[in-house]
């Protein structure tokens, strides 16, 4: 019976060697990062637990594909663990993410739920080396170049003050989600990650206004504000946008 452990070892073969050659020098089993001064790029590959591999009609040795880059002027979701080379967020944490899918012309079983389309379905070994092979294909033509992108300041700020909802980076020959990931328009998350761009641009207004309204939080039913940051986190935002003022 093919498990995890298999995958891991078709990852090894056929796709480990690949991010080696492309710079990435700090690993755990399933992940690996790449430091490049401040900006961090990382890629992680996710297998399934019984429940999950149920609930995608997948088995526990399939796997999906997440890749994430940190940038030195978007702060993490919260405090990454350091490695031997530096700071290890997770995915989850990095503020640019992205999930490959499978190539268009991969043969193996993938995923056929709506939404779901990113998993690799692997029940054999010979399923485990054909997605692996292929999960290379996608990182060597896809994945790799669009973690090695540089990304502008701001066009980044622009985009965060005039769309709304969820900020795809997307490209057309993507096969896979790309998004910029700070939040729904006028959050928390949105307005602090415009404060700091702006900061860093010089912008000072800007981001005190944005540091002022990342204070608060908005109850969905009524409409109503409320504070959620504890008192000492707010006392040092509110020492920041005192900050930003004087420098206007």
């Amino acid at each position: 019976m093919v498990t995890a452990a298999d995958t891991t070892r078709a990852l090894r073969k056929h796709v480990f060697p690949l991010l080696r050659s492309a710079g990435f020098d700090d690993w755990t089993t399933r992940r690996a990062w790449r430091h490049s001064n401040d900006r961090i790029d990382h890629i992680e590959f996710r297998s399934f637990n019984g429940y999950y591999a149920d609930k995608f009609e997948a088995s526990t040795a399939s796997i999906s594909v997440w890749i994430g880059i940190s940038l030195p002027f978007l702060s993490y979701a919260f405090e990454a663990p350091d490695g031997p080379k530096g700071k290890r967020p997770d995915e989850a944490q990095m503020r640019i993410r992205g999930e490959l899918y499978p190539s268009t012309d991969y043969v193996g079983p993938v995923s056929t739920q709506p939404g779901i389309e990113g998993i690799w379905i692997v029940r054999t070994h010979e399923e485990a080396e054909a997605a692996s092979r292929d999960i290379a294909r996608v990182i060597e033509n896809v994945g790799l170049p669009r973690l090695s992108e540089t990304w502008s300041a701001e066009v980044l700020l622009e985009r965060m003050l005039n769309e709304g909802g969820e900020i795809s980076l997307k490209s057309d020959d993507f096969p896979g989600r790309f998004w910029l990931d700070v939040g729904p328009s006028d959050t928390p998350i949105r307005n602090v990650a415009i404060s700091d761009l702006a900061a860093l641009l010089g912008r000072f207004s800007l981001a005190a206004d944005h540091l002022e309204r990342s204070r608060w939080c908005r109850n969905p039913l009524t409409e109503e504000l409320y504070m959620f940051l504890d008192p000492a986190e707010d006392e040092q935002t509110r020492a920041l946008i005192a900050e930003y003022q004087s420098m206007r």
